[in-house]
This record gives C-alpha cells, sequence and structure tokens, in this order.
C-alpha cells in the first residue's frame, strides 16, 4: 500500500487525534502577515558568512508561526505543545543552549521559530531544493541530509510528533507553501540518495518546506544535536526577528480561526 492510500485509509483516526490540517490554518501568501514579513528589518538582516535571506523563507517561516501561533492561542493539542512548552531534557533544548528557556510558552514559541531563521541560513542559505552534503563521503539513504535545515532520516523516532507532523503535511500538500519558500530562490537539482523511506523523506523536506520548519522546530527542543551550528551557537537568534514575530501574533491575534 502506498503511502498516500495509507494516509486516506486513517484519515478519519488522524483528524480525531487533532492531526488534520485543513485550509483553516493556513495563512495565503499574500496575507498581512507575509507582507509584514517582507517588509521588515529581519527580511533586511545580513546574516554571518551568508548575507540577505531569500524573501520567501523569511516570509514562510512567518507564517507557519503564525498557524503554531493560533494553535497555541486555543491550546490545541498538536506540534505547539513540544515547540512552546517546557523541554523534558533541557541539556538537549536548543533554547535552553540560547537562554531562552524561560518565560511564557509564547515567549519559548517565538524564540525557537526566530532561531530557526538562523539555523536555516546557517544550513541551507534559506533554499529549500538544498540537497545532501557533497563533502561527506559515504552517503547513505539514512544520513542523508536534505531541505533548510538539512535534516536526515534518521532523525525520526526523537518525539511522537515528528511523524504527525509528516502525516499532516502529506494529508494538505497545499499547507507546504512551496511556491512562497521559493521566492528569491535559485533551485538546485540535486538528486536524492538512495531508494524506500529515506529517500521519501528527503523529497518531503526538500517539497514541503512548511514541513521541513516544523520538523527542525521539534527538533530543536527534543535533540538540538542534530544540528551542528545550533550546538556550536554559530546560528545567529536576532533581536529583529523576534520583533517581526511578535508583530504577527497582534495581526494574528486578530485572525486566528
Amino acid at each position: 500500500m502506498t503511502y498516500p492510500k495509507l494516509f486516506r485509509k486513517h484519515r478519519r483516526a488522524i483528524a480525531a487525534l487533532g492531526l488534520a490540517f485543513g485550509a483553516n490554518l493556513c495563512f495565503a501568501a499574500d496575507s498581512p502577515i507575509a507582507t509584514l514579513a517582507s517588509t521588515s528589518s529581519c527580511a533586511k538582516h545580513i546574516w554571518a558568512d551568508r548575507g540577505r535571506a531569500p524573501l520567501g523563507f523569511i516570509k514562510g517561516v512567518a507564517l507557519v508561526y503564525s498557524r503554531r501561533y493560533c494553535e497555541l492561542r486555543r491550546h490545541t493539542d498538536t506540534a505547539v505543545t513540544v515547540m512552546a512548552g517546557h523541554a523534558v531534557h533541557s541539556a538537549k533544548d536548543a533554547l535552553n543552549l540560547y537562554g531562552k528557556a524561560g518565560g511564557s510558552d509564547v515567549d519559548r514559541l517565538r524564540a525557537v521559530f526566530a532561531l530557526a531563521m538562523g539555523e536555516g541560513m546557517r544550513e541551507s542559505s534559506g533554499n529549500t531544493t538544498e540537497g545532501y552534503d557533497k563533502t561527506v563521503c559515504h552517503q547513505t539513504v539514512e544520513i542523508a541530509e536534505a531541505g533548510l535545515f538539512q535534516v536526515s532520516h534518521d532523525s525520526l523516532g526523537r518525539s511522537v510528533w515528528q511523524q504527525r507532523v509528516i502525516d499532516q503535511y502529506a494529508a494538505s500538500p497545499s499547507s507546504c507553501l512551496l511556491d512562497t519558500f521559493l521566492e528569491g530562490v535559485r533551485p538546485k537539482t540535486i538528486p536524492v540518495v538512495g531508494v524506500g523511506p529515506g529517500a521519501e523523506f528527503q523529497t518531503r523536506m526538500k517539497s514541503c518546506p512548511a514541513l521541513a520548519t516544523d520538523y527542525a522546530v521539534i527538533m530543536f527542543r527534543v535533540d538540538r544535536s542534530h544540528f551542528g551550528p545550533i550546538t556550536r551557537k554559530e546560528a545567529e537568534l536576532v533581536p529583529e526577528c523576534e520583533d517581526l514575530l511578535r508583530s504577527i501574533e497582534k495581526e494574528a491575534d486578530a485572525n486566528c480561526p
């Protein structure tokens, strides 16, 4: 049975668990939130050794943040509980490393998405089509990294929410925001490594950047060791990007479904 057929078979059960990811959570790429992102100081920031981010990357992360912020306001039992809550293991939590683990749930959610902007710029320069690291010898389907945050199939299993967000986006491909994230990007054509579930994982992370963002944010809170730039504190956490997310919260407060 193929993956889409398997999902359709269990769609009702997944929706009952609060995992359906319908259009009511998706803010359009031409929404006021996208405009806020486009005109923000965050969008103008010059990232160390990377330059200015592709505009679509900042807009895309901002839109994904608005979705999760609305879920947090509604006290929804989704991946936002891991993204915004207190870490189970503080030593594995990126926010703890960056001194951002305190405050409210909203403070942590804002900080971890701002950190996602910095990590995405370090890993891929904000390019969702980025493939495996060609400097790594002896690539395998399990360790081959892909997408904005250069995650690999062997990262699965740290949290139940990792597979659940994959299922959410499989059910609603339009929520991937691919066209948004591609704005200002020169697409790459690096092939995936191997076949099977690991290769499918690489394809998903490159073709569904909103998924890659959510997936990475979960990982930041449960196992930061997967991300070298975070462990070395090379990923920037820029105050102007936190300010952007604060402005998005005000906009979302009036528009959250």
